[in-house]
């Protein structure tokens, strides 16, 4: 445990003021019951919090561009939720332990019997030297207390600091100038950085290590400081840290708080699956030695989601769907839903060929007549389909919203009475354009069945 590394520098012995009232002794000797009971919540809690986060994370991701500001909030709702979970498994864990000691210590308060062992003198004495029941009980129930408290300490710079960033990016996303020069992903771990090494007292450490005998820069630091302290939320606990970093050499702390908020985002990267190549590095099992789960070859990848048939409500179809794993007869419905990536492109091809795509613009019958095929040749200029490697022309496309998901798209049915039966594949095909220039053709779906 890191709390471990706080002991030193605690004494055995509690020193109490005589003007503390009863009543908060009282609670200080008791406050490890609502312990105990905060921390088993929330850990049940936090525990469905990723889970949550990545679904509603993905859902808003078809639906509009995920701007600097919305990504933080999630990443960092994550970042913070695994921070919490963190600190409130260390806090339950110790105060088990503490409850351990509490409950020898009550069936024999008299501890060891040294006469019963049966052991040499000298053991007895160096063992009776290093530890005592007391003192163990006195000296876990500060850790534990430590662990609460800076738990909370963390989700409130969390919180500050999110909130802080989030502000900032959503301000820069109504400059287009600004937009082009900071938004970006470095601009805001440097924001992160420095809001959460300034919750933790490193620049108070540096200015006042250097500029402390300077009483002019010193009050103008002091204004600094209280108006990141507000940003970063610290204000709220200010006197409690200066007790804590008084009591306890500043680099455990920062040690501490390195080690939880670096293990929450290596935790969050694999809950939100951030990043391919990285992500799937840290999704491990320690009890899964497999090595030939995950093949490097085309055609083997089966998804559950691109059939019907597996999908449930609340899920999300994220690239095609078919209705079933097994096609009983000559037509195939196909399903693609619609999201943010696709619309640059149809936008482009759109004004291109003077085709209207703004809900309300066309007011008589004739001229949605008119514009039909337009829109179903962009269509078919944009959505490839082909099976078994063979291209299928003329597909009339719908708009609809899947009857299980809910989401909108575009839908179609296909004769397939020509397929052989038994396996056949379905590739489904999008050329992306970007300044009127065509990239190349990237199968987005591809979706094996078997006709009967």
């Amino acid at each position: 445990m890191p709390f471990s590394i706080l002991a030193k520098n605690y004494t055995t012995n509690v020193k109490e003021a005589s003007n503390i009232p009863d009543w908060l002794k009282q609670t200080e000797q008791n406050s490890w019951q609502i312990e105990l009971l905060i921390s088993g919540g929330f850990i049940f809690a936090l525990l469905q919090v990723p889970p949550y986060l990545k679904s509603v994370l993905y859902e808003i991701g078809y639906h509009s561009d995920l701007k600097s500001s919305l990504v933080i909030v999630f990443i960092g709702g994550n970042v913070l939720s695994r921070v919490l979970l963190i600190g409130f498994i260390v806090n339950l864990l110790l105060r088990s332990l503490w409850l351990a000691y509490l409950g020898i210590h009550y069936a024999f308060p008299s501890g060891v019997k040294y006469s019963k062992l049966n052991y040499h003198q000298k053991f007895e004495e160096r063992f009776a030297q290093d530890y005592d029941s007391l003192n163990r009980i006195l000296r876990l129930e500060k850790f534990c207390s430590l662990s609460y408290s800076l738990t909370i300490f963390l989700s409130i710079v969390f919180v500050g600091t999110l909130f802080s960033i989030a502000v900032f990016f959503w301000l820069v996303e109504k400059s287009e100038i600004l937009k082009e020069i900071l938004d970006g992903p470095v601009v805001g771990y440097s924001l992160i950085l420095i809001l959460v090494l300034s919750g933790f007292g490193l620049f108070d450490r540096l200015f006042f290590t250097i500029f402390r005998k300077k009483e002019k820069g010193t009050s103008r630091f002091y204004g600094f400081s209280k108006i990141l302290s507000y940003l970063n939320g610290t204000w709220i606990f200010r006197y409690e840290w200066l007790t804590l970093i008084s009591n306890v050499s500043r680099w455990k702390i920062h040690l501490i708080t390195f080690v939880y908020v670096v293990l929450a985002f290596v935790l969050t990267l694999n809950d939100l699956g951030l990043g391919d190549p990285l992500s799937k590095g840290l999704e491990f099992n320690g009890f899964d030695n497999r090595e030939f789960t995950n093949l490097p070859a085309t055609g083997l990848s089966w998804q559950n989601e691109e059939y019907d048939e597996n999908i449930n409500a609340g899920d999300l179809i994220v690239r095609a769907a078919i209705p079933s794993e097994v096609i009983s007869s000559n037509q195939l419905p196909i399903f693609i839903p619609q999201n943010q990536a696709q619309e640059e492109t149809l936008k482009i091809l759109f004004e291109k060929n003077k085709t209207e795509y703004r809900k309300g613009i066309l007011k008589k019958t004739e001229e949605y007549d008119e514009n039909t095929p337009k829109v179903q040749s962009i269509l078919n200029e944009v959505f490839f389909v082909e099976f078994n490697e063979q291209k299928v022309d003329s597909i009339r496309w719908f708009q609809r919203r899947h009857s299980i998901t809910e989401q909108k798209g575009l839908f179609t049915i296909l004769d397939i009475h020509d397929l052989p039966k038994g396996h056949n594949d379905l590739k489904l095909k999008f050329i992306d354009h970007k300044n009127l220039l065509k990239l190349d053709t990237t199968t987005f779906c591809w979706i094996p069945f078997y006709k009967e």
